[in-house]
């Protein structure tokens, strides 16, 4: 597929923006845009086209969300091409170019194929970041081939980390001698619940004990705290009646005394301090007022000592600019003389430059030597390009002979070298043999994977167990599926759990049923349970006997029979009269018994119902047990019999599943050693064919055939240096051609310079002598000349303008002062006459002395007025309060009932004394209200009345005793509760059975769930090393032989190519081949830019690879050579260049000197190179 053209029609900066990508077949385009101006957003836009715009997009800052759109036109191998715009929406994305007609979604489908978003990133876009991030990875790697190749064809630089990160998740979850990870925790702690299962029950009779002796102790001390509240009542209502003693007596005392004070006006609280308020503030506005009429009449006085000159005041603007005037009067009276002799010395500058530039001109006539800037600007030109004319006709000349020279001496070099033979036949044996790597390596490496894995398969066969043989007859053994397995594991442990849920249940009701039976014996030994039944019966008895004394009563026949039934004996009469009342009295025990036991009665009647439902429940569990067991012996017979075709006599399911894992471990062992021994085959008959190869080709150049003991490292060393060598003498003749003509065009070009130089210089004379007429020189003057001649003209230009500056600020200054003299002369006339006639500076400064006094009498006299003003308001203010406070004291006498002011502290006093009586009396009867409870404080003073005060503090001090005594018993008792309360608590501390087997369940539970995620995560890490070591061997030999030529170009010669080796683990490990091939270096050992380089050779290796009969997708780059220097990235834009025939690269960059590489690198024919700059500024 091609981009033919991508429309930024509305986009991140762009409007109605177009690259053209049609020219060419596929071609390198390199699209160039300075900072800001889209480069970026234009490589955005690429990818939003083919794949969408996403939900949250940054290039909406000019154009809304509904108004972006990006289109292209895309075209594939066959011809077929779709115009379409992608505009941003959840749905119907798709328009055609006419921004109106919708697509389907799937219009893309032929074109795209099964690329996505994320596969087009990692596949065909490369950018700078990623690149160096690849590099890291590929040396911390440590250059294992498998990883190196899956990485770079597959996009993911990070492919080490994956693999750690798969590693860690596994480790967290389970490793084999672990105590921290999940699964190893879980273990353990089924282990410590199954054993807490087991050892924690609790023995009923203790737990019994300890319950009936809390229960006998919390009846006592309920008995003793209604005791205890009985004497605190009354030794509450003794305390109340002594508390109330003092208040009865205090309230019958304020009661007489409140009665003399009844006449008595009670004034208002804040009575006092309105009379001392209105006291003060009438004194001290009396003292205002006396104030206010002192200070008017000084004021008056010094009014009337003020004098201001109102005339001066009234020319106090005209007076102010005189002043300020006079600063500027001085200072230009101070620069005439100076400014007088610059003038001079200016003239004399003038007359001087004349006389070295024209005698015979005066200084008047000056200025007809003067050029317009037009003549002086072309003089200056000429005298400029004359140096350079000079220096080019100069340096062509010399660059002439140069060539000339180099085409002579490459001539008679290349006339030296021999002829070079066709080396294609040997390039090509040579990469067919380099491509494959180091076979012989390879093969000894195999050889010893296949001795050390069957030494392996021995100890693991012996390891194994349960089962003896060849190992060549275990791959043929009938082992039951995974599934089998999996379905006997979780039916036995089905089965497994439900015998054992049902022995646990069947205990726990046997332990129910022996604790009923226990309460029942106990409840028996605390005496015998009246029954509703032996209450019938007694009352049956008691009426047979009534009906007895009833008939013997009523004269009917005596029946002894029945009275010796009765009685238990012969009876006579008295007896039947005796048992009759015998059986009454039990009758009436039975029915008091009954009520007084009602509890106990009760509890019997439900133990023995409970008890008949257990027996009963232990029946139907006894049943279901014993179905269970069948169960599970019949699973264990079909657990054997599923093994019995291997001849294995099988633990349990989980112990065969881990057999199972061994047995599978084996034979992957087993399979890898035939893997192993396969290859090594293989890879002897491919050296074989390398090394007839070789020597094929090096009998045809001559070479001496290789001896039967010759290795192929050896044989390919020799002919990689034989093919050095011949292709070194080859460049050399093509780079003594090339120095040739390339010598020999540029010395036509430097001879047709000369011409245009000499043209040049005779037309530079002619204008030269045109330019010098007016300043009356020769046309031959040099140019330094002419320059010294417009400098003196400029300095003669300078000094005029400067002297007729001056001539006219001189006069300014003389007709200043003339007027500033008259200004001062009429205003004295006006406002002091006494200063007329006297000098200018001197009368100034008179009559601003004579301001600034005026001024300052003009100032005291307002602020006399104004405080005159205040003063008189001050006076009228404290007249106002004196009247008003009077009138407040009038109000006050009335109010307390007084005849003056006088006579007002004394009604104060009596007022506080009767508030005080009243207050004191209000807080003894609230005391008397709190002793007296809810009840009137009436009631309370009668009861005061009526107690022996003397006998009162005994019979509350007999009352505490006997409260400590019952708290004593109480402290006693609450230790004996605590104690057997904490007994009880001990034993129901622990968590039940029940408890614990749900714990055990929740353990299993989360230990299931974690094996799976482990199961999944180690399938993980096995598929993954599997799909990177098949990818190694699929494309290790023409992915790896591709790359290392790559490579070798990108190096620009610095490493010859890359080589499969084994390191110090027996790994195979690329390594890069230094050029020569003696030195193979470790990418571990490598620079960070030649990482980076060979990153990018073995992903252009791998692009090429999936290219190979598929259609071709761009490859978009972004910046990848900021890291490479001008030799090695002129290097990488020819492999792109070169792979723009496959297919089309697209090249976005931000620098202007990878354009200019680019266009000295690319070969102009065929056309592959196709510059685009973006707008500056977009």
């Amino acid at each position: 597929m091609k981009v033919v053209r991508l429309d930024l029609r509305a986009f991140g900066p762009f409007t109605n923006v177009v690259l053209d990508f049609s020219a060419g077949n596929l071609g390198l385009h390199l699209v160039y845009g300075a900072n800001e101006a889209g480069k970026t957003s234009a490589l955005r836009a690429l990818e939003n086209t083919l794949f969408g715009i996403p939900q949250q997009s940054p290039d909406d800052f000019r154009h809304p969300y509904s108004a972006l759109r990006v289109g292209a036109t895309l075209q594939l191998a066959d011809g077929r091409q779709i115009a379409f715009l992608r505009r941003k929406a959840a749905r119907k994305t798709l328009l055609a170019s006419d921004n109106a007609t919708e697509l389907a979604e799937d219009a893309l489908a032929p074109f795209l194929g099964s690329v996505d978003l994320e596969g087009f990133r990692t596949m065909f876009g490369l950018g700078h970041a990623e690149l160096v991030h690849g590099g890291e990875k590929i040396v911390q790697g440590s250059g294992q081939v498998g990883q190196v190749l899956f990485a770079a064809g597959a996009g993911i630089a990070d492919l080490r980390t994956v693999q750690q990160r798969l590693e860690e998740l596994c480790d967290a979850l389970y490793t084999p001698r672990g105590r921290n990870p999940r699964i190893n925790e879980a273990l353990r702690k089924l282990e410590d619940a199954r054993r807490r299962l087991r050892q924690g029950q609790l023995l009923a009779e203790q737990w019994a004990e300890h319950r009936q002796a809390l229960e006998r102790a919390q009846k006592e001390l309920a008995d003793l705290d209604h005791k205890r509240s009985t004497l605190q009542v009354e030794r509450n209502r003794l305390e109340r009646l002594r508390q109330a003693l003092g208040p009865a007596a205090r309230r019958k005392d304020l009661t007489e005394k409140l009665a003399a004070l009844e006449q008595v006006i009670v004034l208002p609280a804040d009575f006092a301090e309105r009379r001392r308020k209105a006291a003060t503030q009438l004194e001290v506005a009396k003292k205002e007022a006396a104030d206010a009429q002192r200070e008017l009449q000084r004021i008056q006085r010094e009014l009337a000592a003020v004098k201001v000159p109102e005339p001066l005041l009234n020319e106090a603007a005209a007076i102010d600019e005189l002043v300020d005037r006079l600063g500027a009067h001085r200072k230009a009276q101070r620069d005439l003389p100076r400014l007088k002799e610059k003038r001079q010395a200016d003239a004399q500058r003038l007359a001087e430059v004349l006389a070295t530039l024209r005698p015979d001109l005066s200084p008047d006539l000056a200025h007809t030597l003067f050029l317009t800037l037009g003549q002086q600007d072309r003089i200056q030109q000429l005298a400029q390009e004359y140096a350079r004319l000079s220096t080019r006709l100069e340096a062509v000349r010399k660059g002439a002979a140069d060539r000339q020279r180099e085409a002579q001496e490459a001539e008679e070099a290349l006339a030296s070298l021999p002829a070079v033979p066709n080396l294609a036949d040997l390039q090509a044996a040579l990469r067919a043999a380099q491509g494959d790597g180091d076979l012989e390596a390879r093969l000894r490496e195999h050889e010893r994977q296949r001795t050390k894995l069957a030494h392996e398969v021995e100890r693991a066969l012996g390891r194994l167990g349960l089962w003896s043989g060849p190992w060549e007859a275990l791959e043929m053994l009938p082992v039951p599926s995974d599934e089998t397995l999996e379905r006997f594991d979780r039916d036995l442990a089905e089965a497994q759990q439900a015998v054992a849920r049902l022995e646990q249940q069947r205990q726990e009701k046997q332990e129910q049923c022996d604790r009923t039976r226990q309460e029942l014996e106990a409840m028996a030994l605390e005496g015998a349970v009246p029954t509703e039944g032996e209450l019938d019966e007694a009352r049956a008895h008691r009426d047979a006997g009534w009906q007895l004394i009833r008939a013997a009563w009523l004269g009917s026949a005596t029946d002894l029979d029945r009275w010796a039934q009765y009685v238990g004996r012969p009876a006579a009469p008295e007896d039947l009269a005796e048992a009759f009342t015998r059986s009454v009295a039990k009758a009436d025990e039975l029915a008091d018994r009954l009520r007084r036991e009602a509890d106990r009665v009760a509890k019997r009647a439900h133990l023995l119902a409970q008890s008949t439902a257990i027996e009963h429940e232990l029946r139907l569990m006894e049943e279901r047990y014993q179905a269970a067991s069948d169960r599970l012996g019949q699973l264990q017979q079909a657990w054997a019999a599923a093994w019995q075709p291997a001849g294995i006599e099988p633990l349990s399911p989980p112990e065969m599943r881990a057999w199972m894992g061994r047995y599978r471990e084996l034979l992957r062992q087993i399979q890898s050693m035939r893997e192993q021994q396969s290859q090594a085959d293989v890879l002897r008959q491919r050296i074989e064919h390398h090394r007839r190869g070789l020597a094929q080709r090096l009998a045809e150049l001559g070479e001496i055939s290789p001896l039967a003991s010759e290795g192929l490292a050896a044989l390919l060393h020799r002919s990689q240096m034989l093919l050095e060598e011949l292709q070194n003498r080859q460049q050399q003749r093509r780079r003594l051609e090339g120095d040739i003509q390339r010598a020999r065009r540029q010395f036509e070009a430097a001879q047709q310079e000369i011409q245009l130089a000499e043209e040049s210089r005779r037309r530079w004379e002619q204008e030269w002598a045109m330019a010098l007429e007016p300043l009356g020189l020769a046309g031959q003057s040099l140019p330094e000349t002419a320059l010294t001649a417009l400098q003196s003209i400029n300095e003669l230009r300078e000094c005029r303008r400067r002297m007729a500056e001056l001539d006219e600020r001189i006069e300014g200054i003389g007709a200043d002062a003339c007027q500033f003299a008259r200004d001062v002369e009429e205003l004295c006339q006006r406002v002091a006459p006494d200063l007329a006639g006297q000098p200018v500076e001197a009368a100034v400064e008179a009559l601003k002395a004579r301001l600034q006094n005026a001024r300052a009498d003009d100032r005291r006299r307002n602020e006399l007025l104004e405080e005159q003003k205040r003063w008189s308001q001050k006076g009228e203010k404290a007249e106002q309060a004196i009247a008003r406070h009077c009138a407040a004291l009038e109000l006050l006498c009335r109010e307390a009932g007084c005849s003056s002011p006088d006579e007002l502290p004394q009604a104060e006093q009596a007022s506080a004394e009767k508030l005080r009586l009243r207050d004191e009396l209000t807080g003894v009867e609230q005391r008397l209200a709190e002793l007296s409870g809810t009840g009137a404080i009436e009631g309370l003073l009668a009861e005061v009345a009526a107690v022996d005060v003397d006998a009162l503090p005994g019979r509350i001090e007999r009352l505490d005793q006997e409260l400590r005594g019952v708290e004593q018993r109480r402290d006693e008792l609450q230790q004996t509760i605590g104690r057997h309360q904490r007994a009880l608590e001990e034993m129901d501390a622990g968590p039940s059975a029940a408890q614990t087997a749900e714990e055990i369940e929740e353990i299993r539970a989360r230990l299931q769930a974690d094996a799976a995620q482990f199961v999944r995560l180690r399938l993980a890490l096995a598929v993954l090393r599997q799909a990177i070591e098949r990818y190694r061997e699929k494309h290790e030999g023409s992915v790896l032989r591709r790359a290392g030529e790559l490579f070798a170009r990108l190096t620009c010669g610095s490493f010859q190519g890359l080589v499969v080796d084994a390191d110090d683990q027996g790994q195979s490990v690329l390594k890069g081949v230094r050029a020569g091939g003696t030195e193979r270096v470790e990418l571990a050992a490598m620079s960070e830019g030649t990482a980076d380089q060979l990153f990018l050779a073995l992903r252009l290796a791998s692009l090429e690879h999936y290219l190979e009969g598929k259609e071709p997708w761009p490859l978009v780059l972004d910046d990848v050579l900021i890291g490479f220097d001008n030799q090695r990235a002129a290097a990488a834009l020819a492999v792109l260049a070169e792979l723009s025939d496959r297919t089309q690269v697209i090249f976005f960059t931000h620098h202007a000197h990878l354009v200019s590489l680019a266009e000295q690198t690319v070969p102009a024919s065929p056309q592959r190179l196709f510059v685009h700059r973006l707008g500056d500024g977009v």
